[in-house]
């Protein structure tokens, strides 16, 4: 598989939109995929970085210089117009095979996406905005915006578009992630300052914030400072440092993670830094440097996750003294905060997009569709064909089912398939596809992780019926119609996607070795639909909806008759209980007494046998 990126990096824009596709497309090429940069030569950029890193970056023109350069103008950002950027981009990208594309650029939308559709099957774009449309297939927004998050692109992408919305999906240096799980407990005492202003820092935040520091009260603290590649001021820094004891200048830096991980506070702006300063739970006292970060750093505010003191041009030496002392005051505080903050990202981001991508049987038909009529499409294709998917059946070793599952695993193998057949969690092996049936224990992720597909069959129409023994509940209610419902393992139990759907048809006199009989077959009707169907079935996939109901678990208490009603009143009772494993009983004059129930052969008893 191959990948292309399209961003742009500058002494205006700064380094964060590059540093976060550098993240993504690691991630990527730890997974065998070719990733391939595409970026303007603005001034001031970083392409030197992705080159470094390993990658391919094909470079286009610079723009001409703007006549009103605002920061905030994205068109100007992107310094020609988007139909003109599109074609030079299809031009370098003539004899190149693209699989995916990823765009990372406010300066660009579903204008410029359309236009790329004639090379790229799929495409996926990261954006902070929600300010234009996108044509693309997955779109990430790593930014917090409590409530009403998940209605941010409402109308701005179809409805198809798989939105990862939130800080968990921040795209992190993995140093973050590893950091986070070695970490004591931050204790709120401040001992050690970080200051960071993104890649460029224009207006020289950084000394502005420097000259607060030379307050009495604040002038023990160690401060590590930072500066970007296209500092205005290094050499103003340089003197800094050199007259404040316990004072460290770092340039060049391809993480900040340790020095986050030392420090006790941090002071700086509200760009991608966020998630990685809540990441390794250091609270922080910001401004916004952009309009852009305004939003979602006021939200952030609001709701305890950080100290923001404004527009970075509102804020004076003054001010940031003052809100530096006080959190320095507050050591409770500062705990809280870095408790509270922690819970926003574990860092995982870069994962959960990369395996988002790589989730090939979700994307096939357009992929499979484009490639074939594209004058690019590669020799063979990189869909995974149905006769080589990988199976796993995992089932409890106990679990009644295993008897009819012989049956369905032989008939697969026999069709040509690899399958393994496992009763531990544990010996999943990585594959396409584990059906999880007659397993009572719940997976971990890392179980989960393995394969691109986990499915559990359920006897109920989801999300009515969730949880513990549906078809014993509903042959307890005497219900007739039966759904059988295939479906996505997830984080919540019996909540993910629905797969397909099958119904089962009782008469109302089937006993326990009846009715299995028919759920057991239409386990294995539903199981070998979704291999047979398959990569189709996955296109139609679709979330639960309507209002979710439990049944509880059942224990041997449960099979109790009670010997003062009838059997008829009973009856639903007795077709439920399992004469081995959990019988038929009650307890009368002081002892318990076992039931035992089977249909019997029909009987004609005349009244001359009964007299």
């Amino acid at each position: 598989m191959q990948v292309v990126i399209r961003v742009d990096s500058s002494d205006r824009m700064g380094s964060g939109h590059l540093i976060r596709c550098l993240t993504l497309a690691n991630e990527l090429r730890n997974s065998g995929v070719t990733v391939l940069f595409v970026s303007r030569e603005h001034k001031g950029n970083f392409l030197q970085r992705a080159e470094d890193e390993g990658y391919k970056v094909v470079r286009l023109p610079p723009p001409p210089l703007p006549t009103d350069p605002r920061v905030d103008d994205y068109s100007v950002l992107l310094g020609v117009p988007q139909e003109q950027d599109a074609q030079e981009c299809l031009q370098a990208l003539r004899d190149t095979r693209v699989d995916w594309l990823v765009v990372d650029h406010y300066g660009l939308d579903h204008v410029w996406e359309r236009h790329l559709r004639a090379i790229a099957p799929y495409v996926a774009v990261l954006d902070d905005l929600a300010n234009r449309r996108h044509d693309c297939d997955i779109l990430l927004d790593q930014n917090y915006f409590g409530s009403t998050a998940n209605s941010r692109y409402a109308g701005l992408v179809s409805s198809s578009c798989v939105q990862l919305l939130g800080p968990k999906y921040a795209l992190l240096q993995p140093d973050y992630r590893r950091l986070r799980h070695l970490m004591p407990a931050r204790d709120g005492l401040v001992r050690r300052v970080l200051v960071f202003f993104g890649g460029s820092d224009q207006p020289n935040n950084t000394m502005h914030v420097l000259k607060a520091f030379e307050s009495s009260t604040l002038e023990n603290l160690a401060v590590d400072i930072v500066a970007g590649q296209n500092h205005p001021d290094k050499q103003g820094l340089e003197d800094w440092v050199g007259r404040r004891r316990g004072a460290t200048l770092h340039s060049g830096l391809r993480s900040l993670a340790g020095l986050m991980a030392r420090a006790d506070l941090a002071v700086g702006g509200g760009g991608s830094t966020t998630w990685e300063r809540a990441c390794l739970s250091l609270p922080a006292v910001i401004v916004a440097l952009a309009d852009n970060q305004r939003a979602f750093s006021d939200a952030l505010a609001a709701d305890g996750y950080q100290v923001l003191l404004g527009r970075d041009c509102d804020v004076s030496v003054d001010m940031w003294s003052r809100a530096l002392v006080d959190q320095i005051s507050n050591p409770q505080h500062l705990v809280a905060m870095s408790r509270r903050v922690a819970t926003l990202t574990d860092g995982t981001g870069s994962e959960l997009m990369a395996r988002t991508m790589l989730d090939g049987e979700r994307f096939v038909v357009r992929a499979k569709s484009s490639l074939t009529n594209s004058p690019h499409s590669p020799s063979g294709s990189h869909v995974v064909a149905a006769k080589n998917l990988r199976i796993t059946v995992l089932s409890d070793a106990d679990s009644w089912l295993n008897a009819h599952l012989t049956e369905l695993v032989a008939r697969w193998r026999e069709q040509g398939y690899p399958v393994q057949w496992v009763h531990d969690s544990t010996l999943i092996s990585n594959g396409d596809v584990c059906f999880i049936i007659g397993c009572t224990r719940l997976l971990k992720p890392t179980d989960l992780s393995r394969n691109t597909y986990n499915l559990v069959v359920h006897e109920s129409a989801l999300p009515e019926g969730r949880g513990w023994s549906p078809m014993t509940w509903q042959v307890l209610e005497d219900r007739r119609h039966i759904v059988i419902t295939l479906f996505e393992a997830a984080k919540e139990v019996d909540s993910g996607r629905i797969h397909l759907q099958t119904t089962i048809q009782l008469s109302g006199t089937e006993l326990i070795d009846e009715w299995r009989q028919l759920q057991a077959d239409a386990t294995s009707e539903l199981c070998s639909r979704w291999i047979n169907e398959y990569p189709g079935v996955t296109q139609r996939a679709h979330e639960q909806s309507g209002t979710a109901s439990y049944f509880r678990r059942r224990g041997p208490v449960d099979s109790r008759i009670d010997p003062e009603q009838s059997i008829a009143r009973q009856f639903d009772l007795l077709r439920v209980v399992d004469n081995d494993r959990y019988p038929a009983f009650f307890e009368y004059r002081g002892s318990a007494y076992r039931l035992l129930i089977k249909r019997a052969a029909t009987v004609q008893v005349s009244n001359s046998q009964m007299e």
